[in-house]
């Protein structure tokens, strides 16, 4: 367990590092206002991000998820490779059953919600900075200041705010995640001979399986995502405009049409593509060097 927990730490910093910016973007469409947007897409929002706060606006709030995403990377992956020992699968099986994989996916998201819901309330209220946004902690401290305030003005409801749709967004997903994984390892694997015969390298398909894995659970959970950044990005003025999930989800549609639902699904997609390939690949790598079983 240690062992998958180094792994998942290591990958989860690579896979911030890889996936900010896009996740930024994601962000910043997500949560604009419904009656005067400030940017017409994807990518009229990452140039006036880099035009008017240069390219490291695009990488704010990235201390947030840079010390506390590597932890949760840890926690998931740990909660997986124990999940699945206790369910006779160990991974790295060739043998491995994908039902088994379902539920320790699963597990491995709940566990990780607890950390996941606060790092993610701090991460977007630090991503708004620039979007027309002043906040109290806007040129202070950044974090810190960020988790004081919310604590002081919202108290422990403030900092719990959006948990509850983080753990329905995270727990089928993060099944979803594991299990076209492994099929989609197994399917490249078929496909394509590895080795010395020409085919493609085992490092290159776990990128890839790990990319699509990332694609495809990002995709079918993400209007959970949606709705848990306009909730967290709630409040920051000290005035709530929903009263919960159902309240948001509800007012959202209606002031902004079902299209709210996937907005900024184009960059998050494209950011979880690159970023879980990274992630599932520094993670199969490090369990290797660390004598472990791995897919690499």
């Amino acid at each position: 367990m240690a062992v998958e927990g180094v792994a998942g730490f290591v990958g989860g910093c690579t896979g911030v590092v890889v996936g900010h910016p896009f996740d930024t973007v994601k962000v910043r469409l997500q949560t604009q206002s419904a009656n005067s947007p400030i940017y017409r897409g994807m990518v009229h929002c990452f140039l006036s991000i880099v035009r008017q706060e240069t390219t490291f606006g695009l990488f704010k709030g990235i201390t947030s998820p840079l010390l506390s995403f590597s932890t949760i990377a840890a926690v998931t992956f740990s909660t997986y490779g124990a999940s699945l020992r206790l369910l006779g699968s160990p991974h790295g099986s060739p043998s491995i059953s994908l039902l088994d994989v379902f539920v320790a996916g699963c597990a491995s998201g709940f566990a990780q919600s607890f950390i996941a819901s606060p790092v993610e309330l701090v991460k977007t209220r630090l991503q708004l900075q620039g979007q027309g946004v002043m906040l109290p902690y806007a040129k202070r401290m950044g974090l810190i200041s960020c988790c004081q305030h919310i604590y002081k003005m919202e108290g422990i409801r403030g900092v719990s705010r959006g948990f509850m749709t983080t753990l329905w967004r995270d727990v089928p997903s993060f099944g979803v995640y594991f299990v076209v994984y492994e099929w989609s390892r197994r399917f490249l694997s078929q496909c394509f001979s590895s080795g010395s015969n020409g085919g493609i390298p085992d490092p290159i398909i776990v990128f890839l399986a790990g990319g699509t894995a990332g694609a495809v659970s990002w995709a079918i959970t993400y209007p959970f995502d949606v709705i848990k950044s306009r909730i967290q990005a709630d409040g920051m003025h000290g005035r709530l405009a929903y009263q919960g999930f159902l309240h948001c989800t509800v007012k959202s549609i209606q002031e902004v049409g079902y299209g709210v639902l996937t907005r900024g699904m184009g960059v998050c997609v494209m950011r979880a593509f690159p970023a879980e390939g990274s992630i599932l690949l520094t993670y199969e790598i490090v369990l290797k060097l660390l004598g472990q079983n791995s897919h690499v």
